[in-house]
């Protein structure tokens, strides 16, 4: 049974992208930064097991993870404890592995025996590279890998470390090859197998380990962590199967007398060989002898440098997770294509709008009409609609890159909605079995919307927050997201947290005074909501939410919501709000802009002859739409309010609720 298990313990992962939990426990703070795209560094535990003496490792490995969360990442110590695999190990368990004597040292061809016989195992380079990109961890830092020993040429002693770094990709931290080794024979056999060294510094001298700089040049040098993350991210999108190894020198303040710890080393290797030392037993001896013949001079070296790397892949990691607007991202592009083909690597959205797509049925009449059964004249028109797909239109017809995800059934009239989003790229809208496509059906006169009905609810739960994690990658590589009200609270939360940890600008439209309230959690607005944009009924709810007193939404005008903004704007935008813009028809938009702590205004966007509006079903969605396509193209305000203007007179002159009339040239 265990075998099985153990069989299916990589295959699985690489397959469906989930751990097997009958061999592995993941930490809730590795599982919740996994979930979030939060960034990771992996952590060897043999330096607890085999690096120092209790109770000064178990010190060290705290202090290791406390540096990983200083720079805002989660640190994820790998070991195997009692038949699992840790990944993230919790502070019992540390105090446990490193007060032990019985544990054991394990290397990536000892974690099946590990497993098996149960016993408590710190894993090395090799054995820690394997599990955690298991787990999905890009990063890996660590003090020195393990390499060419000295004598390899009679020995064949060559670390496991080694092959594993040609093949497992990776970004593995470390300060070069630990010195007791042969550097210039361990930078030949990277080469031959393909591992991309890169020195983290302004030269390409290797590190030595205790000292900034051995005589060995590797072969590329850049002081740019930004860059070194981009070299990753193209070794991803070439598949390429090695890893980066980046080599970070000692700060010159922690270096060691290099003379000192050399003449420690060959005393301890010519010792190692008196006393027929070898395989995985050989560089605990020797590191221990020289940290014995330097009178800990070699210890503390070791030390600084460890909490260094870690602090340098903590970086690496928050850089990788967050860089989401480079083309590099896209990890599906085809790079390889018969010669006859043009390569192109798809661009990722800049707007992801996430809610409804519908079907709308409108009928119009300019006749007054009462509730008697009476027949009126007038038309009927059946276009598409939808809170999401309403924006992502219009932002497509507004020249910007927009993906909408959302949920449609496999109906009939799923089908006549398709064609009509044909233009748009909604490749990431799911189509359900058995859910009938969500339709409107409106009652409009002389422009004016008077009543509705609407069946959503049932499709926009198939929008959940499940969905939104498979789609993950799409918005955190946008820069904004537009979120429909009419999603449910948890989708809506699930949004906000991505959105959040990747520094993408949320827009709310909460499209009914009824799901104002779907933007809180705890009674505060949820974190990433940057832009709010109500109309007047929202914006009453809203402030009867935040218990600011205010008159009847009839009664509004600009001067009254403007002066409600300036001395209420400590309520009613918490810190991550920059904007809230209100929709007054006809008597204009005001806004107030937390950043700048100023308000500003518009007039409606028609000098209004109500003869002249057709619908004005979608203009509140063309209007946001044209104010997102400005801040995208980082216009100023002014002209972002133009451009908001058009867009939503073109709707309110056109029977559709995004017609063909807004363009990029608008």
């Amino acid at each position: 049974m265990l075998l099985n298990k153990i069989h299916s313990l990589f295959h699985t992962r690489f397959a469906s992208n989930k751990l097997n939990n009958k061999l592995f426990k993941v930490s809730e703070d590795v599982a919740k930064a996994l979930e979030l795209n939060k960034g990771i560094v992996a952590l060897e535990s043999t330096v607890i097991t085999h690096g120092l003496p209790y109770p000064e490792n178990v010190k060290l490995a705290i202090e290791l993870e406390e540096i990983v969360i200083r720079e805002g990442c989660v640190p994820a110590t790998i070991s195997i404890m009692d038949g699992y695999v840790n990944i993230g190990t919790s502070r019992n368990q540390l105090e446990k592995l490193g007060s032990s004597c019985d544990s054991v040292k394990v290397a990536g061809r000892d974690i099946v025996n590990c497993l098996m016989s149960k016993q408590n195992g710190g894993t090395t380079v090799s054995a820690t590279m394997r599990l955690a990109k298991a787990a999905g961890i890009h990063v890996f830092a660590t003090g020195g890998i393990g390499g060419v020993h000295r004598g390899a040429e009679n020995t064949f002693d060559i670390s496991a470390d080694l092959i594993e770094l040609s093949k497992t990709p990776m970004l593995v931290v470390c300060s070069g090859a630990k010195s007791i080794l042969d550097i210039p024979k361990t930078l030949e056999f990277l080469e031959t197998h393909g591992v991309n060294v890169i020195v983290n510094s302004d030269d390409s001298f290797f590190p030595g380990f205790f000292v900034p700089k051995s005589i060995h040049k590797a072969p590329f040098f850049t002081s740019s962590l930004e860059e070194i993350v981009e070299n990753y991210k193209v070794g991803r999108i070439l598949r390429q199967k090695e890893a980066h190894l980046i080599a970070v020198p000692i700060p010159e303040k922690d270096s060691s007398d290099g003379s000192l710890i050399e003449d420690a080393i060959q005393e301890a290797v010519a010792e190692s060989k008196e006393q027929n030392i070898n395989s995985k037993e050989v560089t605990p001896f020797i590191l221990k002898r020289v940290r014995e013949l330097s009178k800990g001079v070699s210890l503390t070296a070791n030390q600084a440098l460890l909490k260094n790397n870690a602090m340098v892949g903590a970086k690496l990691a928050a850089l990788y997770s967050s860089t989401k607007n480079s083309v590099l991202k896209n990890e599906k592009t085809t790079m390889f294509a018969p010669r006859t083909q043009t390569i192109v690597e798809e661009k990722p959205p800049i707007v992801t709008c996430i809610g409804a797509s519908i079907l709308d049925i409108d009928a119009m009449s300019d006749n007054k009409l009462e509730t008697n059964g009476g027949t009126y004249n007038g038309k009927v028109v059946l276009r598409a609609g939808g809170v999401a797909r309403n924006h992502a239109d219009a932002l497509t017809r507004l020249g910007v890159n927009t993906q909408l995800i959302s949920a449609i059934g496999t109906d009939h009239m799923s089908e006549i909605l398709e064609k009509l989003c044909k233009h748009m790229n909604i490749e990431k809208t799911i189509r359900v079995n058995k859910v009938p496509l969500p339709i409107y059906s409106g009652i409009t006169r002389q422009g004016n919307v008077l009543c509705g009905i609407l069946n959503v609810e049932e499709m926009m739960n198939k929008i959940s927050p499940e969905l939104l994690m498979k789609n993950e990658e799409v918005i955190a590589s946008s820069k904004y997201v537009v979120l429909d009200g009419n999603l449910s609270k948890e989708t809506i939360k699930k949004a906000s947290e991505i959105c959040s940890m990747n520094n993408v600008g949320i827009w709310f439209e909460p499209a009914d005074k009824s799901k104002v309230y779907k933007m809180f959690y705890k009674k505060h607005v949820l974190k990433g909501i940057r832009y709010f944009s109500p109309n007047a009924k929202e914006f009453e709810e809203y402030c009867k939410i935040l218990k600011v007193d205010i008159k009847p939404f009839a009664s509004f005008d600009q001067d009254y919501v403007s002066n409600i903004l300036k001395n209420q704007h400590h309520k009613l935008c918490p810190s991550d709000l920059q904007e809230v813009i209100v929709t007054l028809d006809e008597k204009g938009i005001t806004g107030w802009d937390n950043l700048m702590k100023m308000g500003f205004s518009k007039e409606a966007p028609i000098a209004i002859n109500r003869e002249k509006i057709v619908s004005a079903s979608g203009a509140g969605d063309c209007f946001n739409s044209g104010y997102i396509s400005g801040l995208v193209k980082e216009l100023e305000r002014p002209e972002r309010l133009n451009i908001a203007n058009k867009s939503a007179k073109c709707s309110l002159l056109s029977s559709d609720a995004v017609p063909s009339t807004i363009t990029n040239n608008i």
